[in-house]
C-alpha cells in the first residue's frame, strides 16, 4: 500500500476552478489571466489583485490610448483589436494569497513560452527544469 497525494505542485499551478465564465470575471481574490489575440493565436499572462473585469478594462484603455503595454502594443503593432472579455480574456488561476501569484505566472508565462505562443517580454524567461517536466506532465491535468 502506498500513500499518494492529490495534490501536487503540477496540479497547483494548472489548477482549474471549473467555475462558468462571466462570474469569474467579477472575483474579488487574486488571479492569474490570459489574454489572447483574437486575430492570431499569441496569448499574454499576467496576474492582478483586482477583478478581472477591472484588468480587461485596463487593457482595452490601454489599447484605445495607445499606452505601452506588451498586450496592447501588440494589437497595436500587428493592426489587430481588442474584442469583448468573455472572446479574449480566461482566467487561469484564483487564490487568496498573493506571494504564490508570481509562480503561477511565471510557469504559465514559461510555458507559453515553450510553446511558440507568448507575447510577454522572453528575455526574462529562463530554462527550469522543474518547470520542463511539469509542461511535459500538465496534459493530464488539463487538457489545453
Amino acid at each position: 500500500m502506498a500513500y499518494k497525494p492529490k495534490s501536487n505542485i503540477g496540479r497547483v499551478l494548472n489548477r482549474n476552478t471549473g467555475i462558468n465564465k462571466r462570474p469569474k470575471y467579477e472575483y474579488l481574490n487574486s488571479g492569474v489571466y490570459q489574454l489572447w489575440c483574437q486575430d492570431c493565436s499569441l496569448v499574454y499572462t499576467g496576474e492582478t489583485g483586482r477583478q478581472f473585469h477591472v484588468r480587461y478594462k485596463e487593457y482595452a484603455l490601454a489599447y484605445k490610448k495607445k499606452i505601452i503595454s506588451a498586450y496592447a502594443q501588440h494589437l497595436i503593432n500587428h493592426g489587430h483589436s481588442v474584442g469583448h472579455m468573455e472572446d479574449g480574456m480566461d482566467v487561469i488561476f484564483t487564490i487568496h494569497k498573493v506571494r504564490h501569484l508570481d509562480t503561477v505566472e511565471i510557469y504559465r508565462i514559461y510555458k507559453k513560452t515553450e510553446q511558440g505562443v507568448q507575447i510577454n517580454d522572453e528575455r526574462n524567461i529562463t530554462k527550469n527544469k522543474i518547470f520542463d517536466v511539469i509542461v511535459q506532465h500538465d496534459s493530464q491535468y488539463m487538457a489545453w
